[in-house]
């Protein structure tokens, strides 16, 4: 009986051994499921960080843009504003090359007494005083007139013969002022 007993025990211990052998299996299955859930979370985990990373960094990308957008915003009203204030440039008029080239040919009194050479003379004049540039054509018109106003400005006998109500001085006269425009402006 000693040996049946032995048998019997050693049976008792083969299925206890079994049982401990199977309830090993079950928490080692059950400790796999819990480290691939545990996995699972850790990449949830790590994908939601790098979510929020690239949400952080989509969020500094479009508020640099936005910064960039109110920077080009800012410096057009600066450009607009400083357009508004820059003189407009004069237009270029047949009518000034027409006058100069009258006024070149050493011209008698007549022509540099002209109506028209006045009224462009003084035109030129305003826009000067409202602090708009003028042409280079306006410029050469402008500098041929003053030479042959100063060529008949110096004989005082023939002008008292010929230019009886002044007009010789009156666009002398205009000429000035244009100088003291264009030297005010130089000095600022």
């Amino acid at each position: 009986m000693a040996i049946i007993d032995q048998d019997l025990s050693a049976v008792n211990r083969l299925e206890k051994l079994k049982e401990d052998k199977k309830k090993q299996e079950d928490e080692l299955k059950k400790l796999e499921e819990t480290k691939k859930e545990l996995q699972d979370t850790e990449k949830a985990i790590k994908d939601e960080e790098v979510s929020a990373q690239q949400r952080a960094e989509l969020q500094r990308e479009e508020e640099a843009i936005e910064a960039g957008i109110v920077e080009i915003r800012r410096r057009q009203v600066m450009l607009e504003e400083m357009l508004a204030n820059e003189p407009a440039p004069a237009p270029i008029t047949n009518n000034v090359i027409y006058l100069t080239d009258g006024l070149k040919a050493e011209a008698g009194i007549y022509a540099v007494t002209n109506y028209n050479v006045y009224n462009e003379l003084t035109s030129i004049r305003d826009r000067l005083a409202n602090g708009s540039e003028i042409s280079e054509e306006e410029r050469n018109f402008v500098h041929e007139a003053k030479r042959q106003t100063e060529r008949f400005a110096t004989d005082h006998d023939y002008l008292t013969q010929r230019d009886p109500f002044n007009y010789v001085q009156r666009s002398e006269d205009v000429l000035k002022e244009m100088d003291d425009f264009i030297y005010l402006r130089k000095g600022r």
